[in-house]
């Protein structure tokens, strides 16, 4: 059921457009602050666009791009204000620059849309991180991102992970975004939003070191005989999500989203599956 599960949700997944309000809030949530003035806004969307394309010279069957999102490639920016009718974009102005950004919890409704591509910029938000790690990277050293990731994004084996990460790295250098270093190492050429995105792992990375985080915490104040009791799923959620909040004033979180009931609980199930913290079923809960 399980295996039937997840072909059901790749092949569904597979055939999802890709929209302009999808790459708005993704280029925004992969930002390294809450914001981007409109020029960067816009640069980042088409980049974003263009990994979309090349992507599907790699797997022809993903979804194409929508007519609307087409006509701001070709140059049609001020498509981006009809997402300010929205609500959940806002638009502001600091140093006669003018800035769009997504504030507070509405940052819970953007990931959302975010999330409906996230699998098709991932195997470059991977080489990205690796890029932060080290002046040049392996393309192999992302498969400790596929270990984490590989449940919750439906990645493919992890021999097949490998062998997608060798083609995006080829394909990237031959469209100039890469350079190989020496044989098998590569780097960015230049740090583009949209192309260059390591935070588009940056809300799920900090949702399970938060939750891991939590949980520890709470075996601590509880004392020795409190590890390996069980506590009610929706308990540890709530209770996660409340000291996010206060968390932030810290800055030990940093991403709104990160605390969502959606992220807490994938978080929850990667560190199921990674044998940190076991569930179990009580009944109906």
């Amino acid at each position: 059921i399980r295996e039937l599960a997840k072909l059901l949700t790749v092949r569904i997944r597979a055939q999802t457009s890709v929209t302009l309000t999808a790459l708005a809030y993704t280029a925004l949530l992969s930002s390294p602050y809450y914001g981007l003035p409109r020029e960067s806004l816009s640069a980042a969307i088409r980049n974003l666009a263009r990994l979309a394309e090349l992507g599907r010279s790699l797997e022809p069957a993903l979804g194409e791009i929508t007519p609307s999102l087409r006509g701001f490639v070709d140059g049609s920016d001020r498509a981006i204000d009809d997402l300010l009718r929205g609500g959940i974009m806002r638009v502001g102005t600091a140093l006669n620059q003018e800035v769009l950004f997504v504030p507070g919890t509405h940052r819970f409704t953007a990931d959302f849309y975010k999330n409906t591509l996230f699998h098709r910029f991932f195997h470059v938000a991977v080489i990205s991180v690796l890029q932060l790690l080290d002046d040049e990277f392996r393309p192999e050293q992302g498969l400790i991102l596929h270990h984490w990731f590989a449940e919750d994004v439906l990645l493919s084996d992890e021999a097949s992970f490998r062998q997608e990460l060798d083609q995006w790295c080829a394909l990237l250098c031959s469209e100039g975004i890469l350079i190989q270093r020496s044989p098998g190492t590569f780097s960015f050429v230049q740090r583009d939003p949209g192309i260059f995105i390591p935070q588009l792992l940056a809300a799920p990375i900090e949702s399970i070191l938060w939750c891991f985080d939590s949980i520890r915490a709470a075996c601590g104040r509880e004392g020795p005989s409190a590890q390996g009791q069980s506590v009610p799923m929706q308990e540890i959620i709530e209770h996660t999500q409340e000291e996010f909040k206060v968390a932030q004033y810290l800055r030990l979180t940093s991403r709104t989203e990160a605390s969502s009931q959606s992220s807490i609980q994938s978080a929850l199930d990667i560190l199921a599956a990674r044998g940190i913290i076991a569930m179990e079923d009580a009944g109906t809960k």
